[in-house]
């Protein structure tokens, strides 16, 4: 009752005072507020420092956000689009860096939605899915916090200083409490665009390609890379708890592709990207693909081969949000089971090929993709390179 209240003082006066927003804090959550007791109780020392001029500098360049995978999923495409979307709204509250702080812990280490991860397992998924926010095109800092009351005490400090954070100290009680996260999303991309007339890229961790390394691969010269992501979510132990699986490509599709490739175009390489579980026998027969996980590399070399890749090709997933905002050249094909969805959520109409944030040499294909459709666009994509060189 006195949450709903404070809350409604705020919408109506639109007060902006830390106490406002602590009383809020205190008297929300289904926990009761015996534990934010606690935490305030622990934070008045560093609720109370007074900030030197440096740091006041440093805070006013600086948009710090919060990942907290007890509320938010351990899901490739939704932590890249949110880093888009932070970095937009950092742009827009001209700030030139992001600090991400990224909670992670035992006792609760995923959200409902995600009941195979739990206190034993959660750090596998953790470890996968962190290089991940090191691509985000302002990031200044990765912080790994294990506490999560160390993260209410930060988040009660930048209150009390009045220092904007994405969430803020009361969403970031929402999400905890009501599983509902504010997570980025294309509207807010847009609307950057439609003044930009440009949207951010993930910037390149690495000057050159893993593909380059001769000593492990010894790939020709005239080598195209073409990288690629078969979505194989059914073949995880845990795909009973859902994972979106209409989304998956028809393996047997993409292998006879793969195979006439090799005929058609011998000099074509398919570097294939994507979860252990993913990688049929078969896959590995083919002696035009490369599985960059097979020789030990992990999700940043994946995400690099992208961004240094001649083409990328694959359904929507992970991987594809992440193609979506590089320069690489890309195929992303949407079935129509879910192609409704699918544009609601770039917010864009139905059957759109070149959505706002797509180039000239990035296109959507509206289809689930036969061989022959395959074997088409890269017949094109292979001729109009031949004609810029």
């Amino acid at each position: 009752m006195l949450e709903k209240l404070f809350r409604q003082i705020k919408k109506h006066t639109s007060i902006e005072s830390p106490l406002l927003e602590l009383l809020i804090y205190y008297f929300s959550g289904r926990a009761g507020g015996s534990r934010r007791i606690n935490a305030i109780d622990s934070a008045k020392d560093k609720v109370q420092h007074q900030l030197s001029e440096s740091e006041k500098d440093y805070q006013n360049d600086v948009l710090p956000v919060i990942w907290d995978f007890a509320a938010r999923p351990y899901a490739l495409g939704d932590i890249l689009t949110t880093l888009i979307d932070w970095t937009v709204k950092a742009e827009k509250q001209n700030k030139k860096w992001l600090d991400i702080y990224v909670v992670a812990t035992p006792e609760r280490p995923a959200s409902a939605k995600q009941p195979y991860i739990g206190s034993l397992n959660f750090e596998k998924f953790l470890f996968e899915l962190l290089p991940a926010f090191n691509f985000c095109p302002i990031v200044r800092n990765v912080h790994l916090i294990r506490s999560r009351e160390q993260m209410e005490r930060t988040l009660l400090a930048w209150n009390y200083h009045r220092i904007d954070s994405s969430p803020t100290l009361n969403q970031y009680n929402d999400e905890l409490n009501r599983q509902q996260p504010f997570m980025g999303d294309f509207k807010n991309i847009k609307a950057y665009f439609d003044e930009h007339k440009s949207v951010p890229r993930f910037r390149q961790l690495k000057s050159e390609s893993p593909l380059k390394d001769e000593l492990l691969f010894g790939f020709k010269p005239d080598s195209i890379f073409v990288t690629v992501h078969i979505r194989q979510r059914s073949k995880e132990v845990h795909s009973q708890h859902g994972g979106a699986l209409y989304r998956d490509s028809d393996q047997d599709v993409w292998l006879e592709f793969i195979n006439q490739t090799a005929k058609n175009h011998p000099n074509v390489v398919f570097v294939v990207v994507g979860r252990l579980a993913e990688f049929t026998r078969k896959l590995y027969n083919c002696h035009n693909v490369v599985i960059l996980k097979h020789y030990g590399l992990g999700l940043i070399d994946e995400l690099s081969a992208i961004q240094h890749s001649d083409l990328f090709m694959g359904g929507i997933s992970g991987p594809a949000m992440f193609a979506m905002f590089t320069q690489t050249p890309y195929f992303l094909f949407q079935g129509e089971s879910s192609a409704q969805e699918a544009a609601t959520y770039f917010n864009e109409n139905l059957g759109e090929e070149s959505p706002f944030f797509t180039l000239a040499t990035q296109k959507i294909k509206w289809l689930t993709p036969s061989v022959n459709d395959l074997n088409h666009y890269l017949d094109n994509f292979i001729n109009n390179k031949k004609e810029v060189t």
